[in-house]
């Protein structure tokens, strides 16, 4: 499962994660909340998720996305999402959460946002 989860430390310190498969439910779900746990055990807390090959999740990957930011604002970080298609933008609005994420266009600006 880990080679479809791309972890990158960026120059900023921030981590890129790129999720590299077409649906986020329990299995991949288990595995990402594994990363990230010891992302926030190493201190790195200011994570950008990168959707660019996820094109559906289901209840449980909906729910990853908010447990992921609460985690990580809790541990005084944030997340940005990235490269978003217009299926999990509708999921994301149709459930209430699409506000609730900084979903920005590029790297570059989840980075600025990030810093910030």
């Amino acid at each position: 499962m880990n080679d479809k989860i791309n972890m990158e430390e960026m120059e900023s310190g921030v981590i890129l994660i790129t999720l590299d498969f077409p649906t986020i439910g329990t299995v991949q779900g288990n595995a990402i909340k594994k990363m990230l746990n010891n992302l926030v055990a190493q201190k790195k807390v200011k994570v950008i998720l990168n959707l660019v090959n996820v094109r559906n999740a289901n209840s449980f990957g909906l729910s990853l996305f908010f447990r992921m930011k609460n985690l990580l604002k809790e541990n005084m970080g944030d997340l940005a999402i990235i490269n978003i298609n217009d299926h999990m933008e509708e999921l994301l609005k149709t459930a209430g959460l699409y506000d609730y994420f900084e979903i920005k266009d590029t790297k570059e600006k989840a980075v600025d946002y990030l810093m910030s």
